[in-house]
């Protein structure tokens, strides 16, 4: 077992009930079992969201709030180590992810996995995606609590990555956080629907409020013959009750007309599937690392929607060379100011499909440097009112083309 799961690989009684009062609502914890403690992992925010007013907000997964590279890698470490028991290796494994918050989650699982794994393990990694971008959609289904609905798993892009997808006897399903376990179904259901059937299904997530009834529930769905587990940090359930005179949450929108962003034709393929490690895009600055970047709070490296894998790992090669350094992604994700979220920027989406994206809880001035993950064709998928908030950033785009970025402005 690696060395810094130890401590942690068996879950430790945390019981306890915590009652968050918020504006729209009350969200009441009732908390069973957990590695770690609800201020490790999570605090309660609201949505800007008629469908779900309230939202956990992890200090963990780098997409609310920004999160070290080594408290991320360590939290892979402990969420793989306690799945791997559950995972036969012999029939292959298919690794996926859920679009937008649990899409680097899912990357980093498998990243884990391929460490704990036999070396012949047949594994890969396919995450849902809200941006097919014109490519081949294997199957699609829905997420009915949230403010952007539509998923899309794609043809895998390898052949390789394609065989296993289509045999693999063990599904690992990664998110950041369960509560009915309808997500879980649905993408379980498309699959069935397109022919897929495994033995054994593997839950993933940092925290479990159907405490563990998710896993009885699908088991009941597919029949006696899948053997379905869930493993979490954290385990319990909730209850909100809404205030009663709490005015009506609407999903926010932009006016006005904004930039034609949209993912380059050659960017993206990730999202058809990854095997085996992912290569960082730390060479194409490893010339401009500087030892002040430390200084503040170290390198803060932002990954841009569902681009955040690449980011987490560009941060992780960052500290490799001494530097601190931390990740987190803008989203899509529509939540009230106040409590923990103390700052965010609104601008335009990355993708072209005119929402509103954020990034939270971002001063550019705290930090020794930034550097912005983008995967659109040179900087006409970036919203000037992102470049101006960060203003002094490297941008880099998904081939390896750097810019710099002096007050809101390229320079060569």
């Amino acid at each position: 077992m690696n060395q810094l799961t130890d401590d942690f690989h068996r879950p430790r009684k945390v019981p306890g009930f915590v009652s968050h009062r918020m504006a729209r609502g009350r969200m009441d914890l009732e908390i069973h079992a957990g590695v770690l403690s609800e201020d490790e992992l999570f605090v309660m925010a609201e949505r800007e969201n008629p469908k779900r007013g309230f939202l956990f907000v992890s200090k963990v997964l780098g997409r609310h709030i920004p999160v070290t590279a080594a408290r991320h890698r360590r939290i892979l470490q402990l969420l793989a180590g306690m799945a791997r028991p559950h995972i036969a290796p012999e029939g292959g494994v298919l690794v996926m992810g859920y679009a937008e918050t649990a899409v680097g989650l899912g990357a980093g699982i498998h990243d884990a996995l391929v460490d704990l794994l036999p070396g012949d393990a047949s594994m890969g990694y396919l995450p849902t995606t809200r941006h097919p971008q014109g490519r081949a959609v294997w199957f699609e289904f829905s997420e009915d609590h949230s403010h952007a609905t539509g998923h899309h798993v794609l043809v895998p892009s390898d052949p390789a990555l394609a065989l296993i997808a289509e045999r693999a006897r063990t599904l690992v399903l990664v998110d950041d956080e369960v509560t009915t376990g309808k997500t879980f179904l649905n993408l379980i259901r498309a699959a069935v629907a397109a022919g897929r059937s495994f033995d054994r299904i593997v839950l993933v997530t940092l925290t479990d409020w159907s405490n563990g009834r998710v896993a009885g529930t699908i088991r009941d769905e597919l029949g006696p013959g899948t053997d379905v587990r869930i493993v979490s940090l954290m385990r319990g359930t909730w209850s909100w009750t809404p205030t009663a005179d709490a005015a009506a949450a609407t999903i926010p929108v932009l006016e006005g007309s904004g930039p034609a962003g949209s993912i380059a034709s050659d960017a993206g393929a990730w999202r058809g599937g990854i095997a085996g490690r992912t290569e960082s895009l730390l060479d194409p600055i490893r010339h401009m690392v500087e030892p002040s970047w430390s200084r503040h709070r170290g390198a803060l490296v932002i990954g841009t929607g569902e681009y955040v894998w690449q980011a987490f790992r560009l941060a992780e090669d960052l500290q490799a060379l001494g530097i601190d350094a931390s990740f987190i992604a803008t989203t899509r994700s529509p939540i009230l100011g106040g409590g923990p979220i103390v700052h965010k920027a609104t601008f335009r989406d990355h993708y072209g499909i005119g929402v509103p994206m954020y990034l939270h809880n971002v001063y550019p001035e705290d930090w020794g440097q930034i550097i912005l993950l983008g995967e659109g064709d040179a900087m006409d998928a970036l919203d000037p009112v992102l470049t101006d908030y960060i203003r002094n950033f490297i941008l880099i785009s998904h081939n390896g083309e750097v810019t710099k970025y002096l007050e809101g402005e390229p320079r060569a």
